[in-house]
């Protein structure tokens, strides 16, 4: 009898040590608070490493007016970050239509015609990036009048009987066709026309033409050009002395003026002038036509209408 109680007992002391050691397991397992430690009396874990935040950007300028593309326009932003502060200093601008177009927390570009979205990024030492945008609408700023000469040629030659035809274009990128304001005009004749086509005759002589036009926004253009006009008709003086004795040594006191003898043959003077004025002492002679060579000489009348002998011959080249 005692062999059989002392085997349960045995068996018995055996499962209570198996669990008894189960539960130490367990409890060594567990937390410092099972081993009593001191946490401060908080029953919070501690706080972990906060994650970065994104910069932010806004753009402070006004951009609701349109521009032109000879304007420089501003563009001015501030960017900050929690952790790095004031980015405002490598903010980086571009532009939808130009590309790139600088960094920092204001820049000053012209742009191109069209309509712009200008945007500004920036970006903080953790890569992290923040954007702002704006529209800009740049119109192309208003041009001089393109004139164009459409006569006369260089190859054109006129003389002064002549009426010259003048033709010329004016086109305007807002105005359109201006050609009707052209202005015309010579250095030696001065305002002559007004038009896209104008006739005029002009004096003999070596002109700078010049062509002018403006628009409505009184932008002038103007183009100029040399023409040769040559002379129909010529002229020529005749100077004398006039005599002060008959042929035979006495006083010339009767004068009463002289007679010019002109010509292309210097044998046949057959053209007469006639003053009329013992005082006289030249005479201008018009409505030469040129390309010959003229002859000229001079006699003295009396009262009795007795003439002298001819003088000396005298020529001019026309």
């Amino acid at each position: 009898m005692k062999q059989v109680f002392f085997a349960k007992l045995s068996a018995i002391k055996a499962i209570f040590i198996v669990s008894a050691f189960a539960l130490i397991t367990a409890c060594s397992g567990g937390t410092a608070e099972s081993a009593g430690t001191d946490n401060g009396g908080n029953t919070q874990p501690p706080t972990g490493t906060q994650p970065n935040q994104a910069p932010s950007v806004e753009i402070t300028s006004n951009h609701s007016q349109s521009v032109t593309d000879a304007q420089a326009v501003m563009f001015i932003a501030t960017a900050s970050d929690a952790e790095d502060g004031d980015l405002s200093s490598i903010i980086q601008w571009r532009s939808s239509i130009d590309g790139s177009l600088g960094n920092g927390a204001s820049v000053s570009i012209i742009l191109s015609a069209g309509e712009h979205q200008v945007i500004a990024t920036v970006r903080d030492q953790d890569g992290e990036s923040a954007q702002a945008s704006v529209y800009q609408v740049v119109v192309a700023a208003n041009q001089m009048p393109q004139l164009t000469l459409l006569a006369p040629t260089s190859t054109d030659s006129f003389n002064d009987t002549q009426a010259i035809t003048f033709q010329a274009q004016a086109m305007d990128d807002y105005d359109g066709d201006i050609s009707a304001n052209i202005e015309w005009s010579s250095n030696l004749d001065g305002v002559f026309g007004q038009g896209a086509e104008v006739s005029s005759t002009l004096s003999a002589g070596t002109h700078e033409i010049t062509l002018r036009v403006n628009d409505s926004d009184e932008l002038v253009a103007e183009q100029s050009f040399t023409l040769e006009v040559a002379a129909t008709y010529g002229i020529a003086t005749v100077f004398w002395t006039a005599p002060t004795q008959n042929t035979d040594d006495s006083e010339l006191t009767d004068l009463v003026g002289f007679k010019v003898y002109y010509g292309v043959d210097q044998q046949s003077l057959d053209t007469v002038v006639e003053v009329l004025d013992p005082q006289a002492s030249s005479v201008l002679i018009e409505q030469l036509p040129v390309g010959s060579t003229y002859y000229f000489t001079v006699t003295a009348i009396n009262e009795m209408g007795i003439e002298s002998d001819w003088s000396a011959v005298a020529s001019k080249t026309l």
